[in-house]
């Protein structure tokens, strides 16, 4: 649901792109909504942090999680400026950035990850992040890497 909300805040900001923000919405949920209209029940989702424990393990992780039967995965985005509440996610994150993680890179990986895997892919990560990426190229890139 960060999608929606990052999406919905964008819209009440800049309500002249309203068509085609709604157009990348349907298009990103896509994967979520077969997944949640299917008889499966008893989903699973995994969180996990990208380029943590390496910077390459990221599309690794996510070919390994569908191989095993994983639902769904969200992935964080590491952020300097993100305020984390437990100490060990801290140390995941700090970890992460240290590798040389970004929203570039992350991109990277999930468009050449995302030609072999079908699972719905999140992103998790704070609103800086992504603004400072550029709202609407970070709303293009995920279209990409679907």
């Amino acid at each position: 649901m960060l999608c929606y909300q990052l999406f919905s805040i964008h819209l009440h900001i800049q309500g002249r792109k309203k068509l085609k923000l709604k157009l990348y919405y349907r298009k990103f949920m896509n994967r979520i909504n077969h997944l949640f209209n299917s008889d499966k029940k008893n989903l699973l989702s995994i969180f996990f942090c990208a380029g943590h424990p390496t910077l390459d393990s990221t599309t690794d992780i996510i070919h390994t999680l569908e191989k095993n039967g994983i639902d769904m995965v969200q992935i964080g985005i590491p952020s300097e400026k993100e305020k984390i509440d437990t100490a060990i996610l801290q140390g995941v994150v700090a970890y992460a950035l240290k590798n040389g993680m970004t929203l570039k890179l992350l991109f990277e990986q999930l468009q050449h990850v995302r030609r072999t895997v079908n699972i719905p892919l999140l992103l998790s990560g704070c609103l800086d992040t992504i603004t400072n990426f550029g709202f609407e190229s970070f709303c293009r890139k995920c279209v990409e890497c679907d």
